[in-house]
């Protein structure tokens, strides 16, 4: 029986919460995920001590570019113009990773088994799952797409590398 220790993926890349929201996307672009593999739609977020304390993640950044009002509007072309999302992304560039990113982060064990994941992912709509030691430092990642092979795998009778 697989664990996630079997299937995550190392932390390579993670960033700050005083890191500006332009670092973090930059860094976001030239993440490692794995060898040969650059560009993550998410990074950890650690402390000083080295413990998660957020995750930065594409919806945060988005949800820090659009006024709170746009979401509760159907006819989303009242309320906005040409240029807006620029003008907006703009003024979040500067802004810190601790002032968007989210907090309440959905952890597992490397212990947890597989099954324990899949629920959590769909009780929570996740993409990805920081992988934590009992101290709450980061040692992987699991990703959607890792739980998704480990299925196929299951289902197929078959072994996919990642």
């Amino acid at each position: 029986m697989k664990k996630v220790k079997d299937i995550m993926e190392p932390i390579i890349d993670t960033v700050s919460p005083d890191t500006t929201v332009k670092e973090a996307i930059m860094q976001m672009r030239v993440a490692t995920r794995k060898p040969g593999v650059y560009g993550v739609k998410g990074i950890l977020v650690l402390g000083t001590d080295g413990r998660v304390t957020g995750m930065l993640a594409v919806k945060d950044i988005l949800n820090s570019i659009l006024p709170k009002y746009m979401l509760k509007q159907t006819e989303v072309e009242a309320f906005s113009w040409p240029g807006m999302l620029e003008h907006m992304a703009n003024k979040v560039s500067e802004k810190t990773v601790g002032e968007i990113m989210s907090t309440d982060i959905t952890t597992v064990s490397p212990e947890a088994t597989l099954m324990e994941c899949a629920v959590l992912v769909l009780k929570h709509n996740l993409w990805r799952l920081p992988v934590v030691n009992p101290d709450n430092r980061p040692v992987g990642m699991l990703y959607l797409r890792d739980l998704h092979y480990a299925i196929a795998d299951a289902i197929l009778g078959t072994e996919t590398d990642k």
